[in-house]
């Protein structure tokens, strides 16, 4: 039965996280100079969010990373884009992370890091 305007349509909450919670967020994190990790700006990047922080150290980009999330995936859900469609999936995602408190944890577990030789830096 196809729906139309007119009709509501009921959508459990249960069900949508369930439908989203599978979908693969990936933030981009590197040295900004490409000097030592330790002593360095760190980037992290949510590429298709076109979402992009700096700060001094790792913990404190991703922080700063999660509090400009919010706004960005509003901006991205108003109007009925072409990119609003593609990326629906994992701005649902975020949009339920942020409101039950684990979008940090989120992005924490989504960090890939990328343009670094963790061996040149782990070996004594």
């Amino acid at each position: 039965m196809a729906l139309s305007g007119a009709e509501e349509v009921d959508i459990d909450l249960h069900d949508l996280s369930r439908l989203v919670d599978g979908v693969e967020v990936r933030v981009e994190a590197y040295p900004a100079s490409g000097g030592s990790p330790f002593h360095d700006h760190w980037v992290a990047v949510i590429e298709p969010l076109e979402l992009v922080h700096s700060d001094h150290g790792l913990d404190a980009t991703l922080i700063g990373l999660a509090e400009r999330v919010p706004q960005r995936t509003r901006e991205l859900l108003k109007g009925r884009t072409q990119k609003r469609r593609q990326l629906l999936p994992l701005l649902i995602r975020l949009v339920r992370a942020d409101q039950d408190g684990t979008l940090g944890k989120v992005l924490e577990r989504s960090v890939v890091l990328v343009d670094w030789d963790y061996d040149e830096y782990s070996s004594g």
